[in-house]
């Protein structure tokens, strides 16, 4: 990988984040008998950068992050990539629920019985528009509407992104989203 790539970058260590394709480690320039993985770079403040990433043999992967070469480590470095994506896969399930697609949002409601039993009611508000929807789906996840950024897409679906996480936007934008100007 390109050097200069670190400089504006304060890069804290690196992660583990999916398998790679056989061939030479980007860190000690062998070619590797065993498995290769990704290692994306993690800045100083802990976000896993993606766009910067070393393709590693997963002995030098099980060193780097456990100490040791051993299978023990190896397969730990397997556990951590399938977390990673797991958990990516989890974000990004999460982000296609506030999607608003049409000008209703529905919630449901909990309630307790004196014995402690859970009710739940599902309950529709029409908010007359899709940026309402947008808006209350947004704020149901407890961040605020205001210094947010509505994106919206060709078949008039919107959605919200915290103006400080680009890589919301980016995972928008890579769903034909634009950010959206009245």
């Amino acid at each position: 990988m390109n050097a200069t790539t670190y400089t504006l970058i304060d890069i804290k260590g690196f992660r583990p984040v999916a398998a790679a394709d056989s061939g030479e480690c980007d860190r000690c320039g062998t070619i590797c008998p065993k498995e290769r993985v990704l290692m994306a770079a993690v800045d100083a403040d802990g976000v896993v950068r993606k766009d910067m990433t070393e393709s590693w043999g997963k002995c030098c992967a099980a060193a780097y992050c456990y100490g040791s070469k051993s299978k023990a480590n190896r397969d730990r470095v397997s556990s951590a990539v399938a977390e990673f994506q797991r958990n990516e896969q989890a974000q990004h399930d999460q982000w296609m629920r506030r999607i608003a697609t049409d000008s209703t949002f529905v919630y449901t409601n909990v309630r307790y019985t004196a014995s402690g039993y859970a009710i739940k009611d599902e309950s529709v508000i029409d908010l007359g528009c899709v940026l309402g929807a947008c808006n209350r789906k947004y704020s149901a996840t407890g961040l605020p509407v205001q210094g947010s950024i509505a994106m919206i897409n060709d078949q008039g679906h919107m959605v919200r992104t915290a103006g400080d996480r680009p890589q919301e936007r980016e995972f928008y934008a890579s769903k034909g989203f634009k950010v959206w100007t009245r």
